[in-house]
């Protein structure tokens, strides 16, 4: 009987430490299960599960860095705006005689934007020289243009073309025959000298503009057959805008004009204590434009040519500050006007 009982006893010690170790190494593997890749739980002999729970969470978990991916095309970022220009285009004007065959002389051409209401001119008329039957203007700025060509004794008429942006546009011009058209002007019985002299068109589109000499003669040259109308003086208040005349031929002298009426005035410019001010500039205004002088050593200018008028007169120095008066003009009669600068 008490062999029995010890055997019974000795089956349940051995039934416990079995359900023990199986007990702790499900507990091992669970926490093994749940720690981070390559973090191992450490267990020493004699070490107890708390232990190793410290060992597991002491160790560092590796740091898994993801490799950097390739941007795709759609997400590299957009190259910047080219900042090159690439509005200009490039003008070919062909020149032909009257006959139409290819010119082989020189020539000089005119060339000159158009521009739109309100805009100003990006490319202003200006003749240059060329020669052959061709003439190439690049660099030029989208837009319309007015173009003719000049050669001794031979005029085209005016044309136009329309230039894209980055393009190139083609046109070609005719040249008639041309002559000479000369003058002389007088104010009253002395020469009208340095005045500008303007050969408008009919239509007013086109106009040549050249200044009288000492002895107030005039010359314009390659003008084509056509009625046209000659303006003396500044663009905005001409001395004379209703001359007008048919032309045929290759020469016309208009022999003298006289203008009636003009007269001088007399400027002087000093400061406040009476000191003149030479070097300043004496001017009445853009619209009018009759005269833009300086003073002398004496603080005078003395302009000449005018029309009876009701003026504006300027002055102005960098020294000296600006001020301006108003004057009326007489037929005939010499005017003086005194200005005094702020300083």
């Amino acid at each position: 009987m008490r062999e029995r009982t010890n055997t019974g006893r000795a089956g349940a010690w051995l039934l416990l430490g079995l359900v023990s170790f199986l007990g702790l190494a499900a507990f091992f593997v669970a926490r093994a299960l749940r720690a981070p890749a390559g973090a191992p739980v450490v267990a020493t002999p004699g070490s107890s599960a708390s232990e190793a729970r410290t060992n597991s969470e002491a160790a560092p978990a590796p740091t898994l860095e993801r490799p950097a991916r390739a941007e795709s095309p759609a997400t590299q970022p957009a190259p910047a705006p080219s900042t090159e220009r690439t509005s200009n285009g490039t003008l070919v004007v062909s020149v032909a005689s009257a006959g139409g065959e290819a010119w082989t002389g020189a020539f000089e051409l005119w060339v000159e934007h158009r521009p739109r209401l309100g805009t100003r001119s990006l490319h202003p008329g200006a003749y240059t020289r060329h020669s052959g039957a061709e003439a190439h203007v690049e660099g030029l700025p989208a837009g319309e243009y007015a173009l003719h060509a000049r050669a001794s004794g031979r005029r085209s008429v005016d044309a136009s073309v329309t230039l894209e942006v980055g393009h190139v546009a083609t046109a070609r011009v005719q040249l008639e025959r041309a002559g000479t058209i000369r003058g002389r002007l007088l104010d009253g019985a002395d020469a009208l000298d340095t005045v500008a002299v303007r050969l408008v068109s009919k239509d007013g589109r086109h106009a040549d503009a050249v200044a009288t000499d000492a002895e107030g003669r005039f010359v314009f040259e390659s003008v084509l057959e056509s009625d046209w109308r000659i303006e003396v003086g500044p663009p905005h208040d001409p001395l004379l805008k209703d001359w007008t005349i048919e032309y045929r031929g290759t020469e016309l002298d208009l022999g003298e004009r006289a203008l009636e009426g003009l007269t001088t005035l007399l400027v002087t410019v000093h400061d406040e204590h009476g000191n003149p001010i030479p070097s300043a500039r004496v001017w009445d205004g853009q619209l009018s434009g009759h005269f833009d002088l300086r003073t002398d050593e004496n603080g005078t200018a003395r302009a000449r040519h005018l029309p009876p008028r009701q003026l504006r007169v300027f002055a102005e120095h960098a020294d000296h500050g600006q001020t301006n008066r108003p004057i009326r003009i007489e037929a005939a009669t010499p005017a003086q006007l005194e200005l005094v600068l702020p300083r």
